[in-house]
């Protein structure tokens, strides 16, 4: 049974030349290799551009709502002019996201301090349209519909659930939340957290 299975990239190094060599670890424990060289080699390199193992800086993992679910705090940005059935909702994507730690805030009460040291969830469709500002060019959002992929969705049973990028912070995250009517808030907010390795 083997121990692993890929393709191992090597770089080997003298004063004036590098020789690059791709190994096939696949079988066994060891993986014997041999390269020609013309002259005495001083360096060996196993993944030299580190493709392989190493852990990803916060920056190259795209936002997900697993990004959300593991948040130590999120903010529920509420917008002002919120439906009752829709601040309903969002107590329920709470529950479906599992989250422990939240607070729900109305738009108009925030602070720069709350938007720069959390996650986001924005409720409804928002005033400050920054707050959208590195949503991906994908996306459009108004105040009546919005279009994915350049396809419009402007009916009552139509939602946007979203996880980009947070507008201020890089090594944090945003969500939109915005039904556009109220008739499928509770059922969509029971389902989101089904598609949690998804943006």
């Amino acid at each position: 049974r083997p121990y692993y299975r890929f393709k191992l990239k090597l770089m080997l190094e003298s004063r004036n030349q590098k020789i690059f060599k791709f190994l096939n670890i696949a079988t066994d424990e060891e993986t014997p290799f041999v390269v020609d060289f013309e002259e005495p080699p001083q360096k060996l390199i196993l993944d030299p551009e580190v493709d392989m193992m190493r852990r990803l800086f916060d920056s190259e993992i795209p936002p997900s709502i697993n990004a959300l679910k593991s948040s130590p705090f999120v903010l529920f940005l509420l917008s002002d002019n919120i439906t009752p059935a829709l601040r309903e909702a969002a107590e329920i994507l709470v529950l479906a996201l599992g989250l422990k730690a939240y607070e729900f805030v109305f738009e108009s009460n925030i602070s720069q301090r709350q938007l720069h040291e959390n996650d986001l969830v924005i409720i409804g469709y928002p005033n400050k349209k920054e707050l959208l500002r590195r949503m991906p060019n994908e996306v459009v959002i108004d105040d009546q519909a919005f279009s994915l992929n350049q396809k419009s969705y402007d009916g009552p049973s139509d939602v946007f659930f979203g996880v980009f990028a947070h507008p201020y912070v890089d090594d944090r995250v945003a969500a939109l939340f915005w039904p556009l009517s109220s008739d499928e808030t509770e059922r969509i907010a029971r389902k989101i957290t089904h598609y949690g390795k998804y943006s």
